[in-house]
This record gives C-alpha cells, sequence and structure tokens, in this order.
C-alpha cells in the first residue's frame, strides 16, 4: 500500500470512529449507528476486520468500567452489546 493510501486509510477510520463515538454518547437510534458503519465502509471501502475494530474500540470506550479485570470487561461488554441488539428484536423460537 502507497504511503498517501495508507494515509487516506487511517484518516477514514478515525472519521469513522469519531463519528461513531458520536452517535454512540449521544445515544443515536442503533439504526442509525449501524447505518453510518455501512456508509462509511461503502464509500472508503474498509475491509471488515478494520471496521470490527473500530466497531469493538468505541463500544468499549463507551463503557462506563469500575476497576474490574480484562475478562470481566470483555464479558460486561458483550453483554451489552448482545442486549442492545437483541432486545429490539422480535423473538424467535426456533426447534432444532
Amino acid at each position: 500500500m502507497e504511503y498517501n493510501e495508507k494515509k487516506i486509510f487511517e484518516v477514514k477510520l478515525k472519521e469513522m470512529k469519531a463519528a461513531l463515538t458520536t452517535q454512540i454518547t449521544e445515544e443515536a437510534d442503533t439504526a442509525e449507528v449501524i447505518e453510518t458503519v455501512k456508509l462509511r465502509v461503502r464509500d472508503a471501502k474498509l475491509p471488515d476486520i478494520e471496521v470490527v475494530r473500530v466497531v469493538w474500540d468505541v463500544l468499549m470506550d463507551a463503557v462506563q468500567w469500575s476497576g474490574k479485570n480484562q475478562q470481566q470487561n470483555a464479558n460486561a461488554a458483550l453483554r451489552q452489546v448482545f442486549f442492545r441488539h437483541f432486545s429490539s428484536m422480535p423473538i424467535l423460537y426456533l426447534h432444532g
């Protein structure tokens, strides 16, 4: 990757992180946050792995930690993500 392309890529990631941080801080609707991610991924052609890293970093920064160890922090963050995501979905019963 050329130097200029790498710098542009880094700027796009920082812009996405800033936008998501603002939305989460302002408690924007989940659909709006998801739409922001989709638009920025499409416009900047960001790789999924980088998008996941940025979203994870923003979510981890948004959570109020209380001196817990790292594993407890990660588990608390996952609970928050799953609770927020799945609590807004209709309940589906799947039989295997």
